[in-house]
């Protein structure tokens, strides 16, 4: 379809189109988001609402059995006893950027104190600040109390600040000061996938037996080496810090042989006369500037190689991402703050030869707009003359009676997000209600109704059939997993016909945890063809899990040994 496209637009589409966007950044406006210090930051969610799933995995059910046999001195209680505290009884010590605007990027600082004090160590704040990151540090996790409660606590407080605050999920560093050092380093060892770096100050943390001056004990000793050798291999970030005036100086720099010789991706970091203390400021900033290195390298090369491909708009595209979620202290800021004003002039320059071409399709006007994004500054004349021909499409579609819902839907999927779709998606929703209201009137069965908010999905009629599919589905599910044999074909079966629904999380984490138990099984083979051949049928059986991902780890290391045997 050609369009041709006049010196002015018309004046009343445009002004519609002005005042649609300025009411949306009007919804978007900043919330009233505490900032500052809160020393007392109330916890209201826990990581995991049943205590057991804390331990699902063999590392962390092997933690709860050392914990239950008493292995460890300061555990006088049942694992679980020691985390069946009540939430709304424990607090944190927050503190919270005055730059924290709710938007992408913001990372998570989880702070593990050796008092029964959170607390912000000075100079700390410039630096979360400079590195676009919320501290937050659990109060009640002094030395005193059991391990296993202190790792939990921390979590919960993890939890709880993501809850109220946007957090990015690759964006979490758990650190700790002496004992709470070593609670830093237990946390991401159990509990890996949940941040991308850890962080001991002043703590000696010895993760193989080591004989040095009397000390040296391995504080994983319910894990065997071998699978201490497959924790090495997640991606995360070990930081040891320290200095000649702690006394733990030497027993660190001892304790950094067992971490290189296991092959985790450990730093020491020498602070010129450190005492037993955390870091300073200028150290802290060096510390995550190298946890986040890598993260950091690969983003910076991904920009460079874009743009030396002279692929332009996906250029710009992740140059804007950088921009509005990296700190700008960041290598991959400074770039794509350097090459966005050029790039800015390449896109004004497509669209104004566009534009002013009288033969271009509204395909390629849509086209161009997609490819450099729709909420660029740039696509911002290119937006109005699309709006302006679906405002036409809108009203031929709406004029013929009845309307055709298929029809609506497929204008929808095309002009959605402009301001012309909002008489469309009245017309769609109203038919959808109608829709709704017959099926309940037919005691319509469960696969009509799934097939219905799919179909309407994002509709106002779809929320409440949505919300009782889902609460049906909760009851599905609990029933499902109650049942002793529960098989892997079963849980998949359930996620196949939920999908889309919020109940499709959880039952991939009772996939996880059935996963995990088999897995744990096929590493006890002996033989090894008889090991590939099940990991093989295990990673296409249990797909998307992270236990499927450990299983291909395991293949390519048994593999990789074979090849240079």
């Amino acid at each position: 379809m050609k369009i041709k496209i006049p010196i002015g637009y018309r004046i009343t589409i445009v002004i519609f189109f002005i005042l649609f966007s300025s009411s949306l950044l009007r919804s978007e406006e900043k919330k009233n988001y505490r900032t500052g210090i809160i020393p007392d930051f109330g916890l209201k969610t826990r990581l995991h609402s049943n205590p057991e799933d804390y331990f699902s995995g063999s590392i962390r059910k092997k933690m709860k059995e050392y914990v239950d046999i008493k292995k460890w001195p300061d555990e006088d209680k049942k694992a679980l006893d020691s985390i069946s505290y009540d939430i709304s009884a424990q607090s944190a010590f927050l503190y919270v950027p005055g730059n924290y605007d709710g938007g992408d990027g913001w990372g998570l600082f989880v702070h593990i104190s050796p008092s029964d004090k959170g607390g912000l160590p000075g100079g700390w704040d410039k630096i979360m600040e400079k590195q676009k990151m919320i501290f937050v540090s659990a109060n009640g996790t002094q030395n005193s109390t059991s391990t296993i409660k202190r790792v939990v606590m921390s979590l919960d407080a993890m939890a709880s600040v993501r809850k109220e605050y946007k957090i990015a999920s690759g964006r979490i560093i758990v650190s700790g000061l002496s004992g709470g050092g070593l609670m830093s380093m237990l946390t991401a060892i159990n509990y890996p996938e949940y941040f991308e770096g850890a962080i001991s100050h002043s703590a000696m943390v010895f993760i193989i037996d080591q004989d040095y001056d009397g000390i040296g004990g391995s504080f994983l000793k319910y894990i065997p080496e071998r699978e201490i050798k497959d924790l090495a291999k997640k991606s995360i970030r070990w930081a040891f810090v320290s200095g000649t005036n702690d006394y733990n100086y030497k027993h660190i720099v001892e304790c950094m042989k067992g971490w290189n010789k296991m092959g985790f991706d450990v730093k020491f970091f020498e602070q010129p006369a450190m005492g037993h203390a955390n870091c300073n400021e200028e150290w802290l900033d060096k510390i995550i500037t190298w946890i986040e290195e890598k993260t950091n390298a690969s983003q910076l090369e991904k920009l460079t190689t874009l743009y030396k491909a002279n692929k332009f708009p996906e250029t710009y595209k992740l140059a804007n991402d950088i921009l509005k979620k990296s700190p700008a202290c960041t290598p991959q800021y400074k770039k794509a703050e350097e090459i966005r004003p050029e790039l800015d002039e390449k896109a004004n320059k497509i669209s104004e030869k566009i534009l002013s071409n009288n033969s271009s399709e509204i395909k390629e006007i849509n086209t161009f707009i997609n490819d450099w994004g729709k909420e660029n500054p740039c696509t911002a004349k290119a937006r109005e003359v699309f709006n302006s021909e679906g405002v036409k499409n809108a009203e031929a579609l709406l004029a013929k009676e009845p309307h055709d819902k298929n029809k609506l839907k497929a204008f929808l999927s095309t002009w959605g997000d402009y301001p012309c779709a909002a008489p469309v998606k009245s017309s769609f929703d109203k038919i959808g209600a109608e829709t709704f209201k017959q099926l309940k009137e037919s005691k319509a069965g469960i696969p009509q109704l799934i097939s219905f908010v799919k179909y309407w999905a994002g509709c106002p009629c779809a929320e409440q059939p949505a919300e009782e599919l889902n609460a049906s589905a909760e009851k599905e599910l609990n029933n499902l997993i109650s049942k002793p044999a529960l098989t892997c074909v079963q849980v998949t079966g359930f996620m196949k016909k939920w999908e889309g629904f919020p109940v499709y999380e959880k039952a991939l984490g009772e996939l996880s945890k059935l996963a995990e138990k088999e897995l744990s099984e096929i590493q006890k083979v002996k033989n090894e063809f008889s090991k590939k051949s099940k990991l093989s049928s295990f990673i296409k059986k249990y797909e998307g899990t992270e236990a499927s991902q450990k299983a291909q780890e395991i293949l390519s290391s048994l593999s990789s040994r074979k090849k240079h045997e």
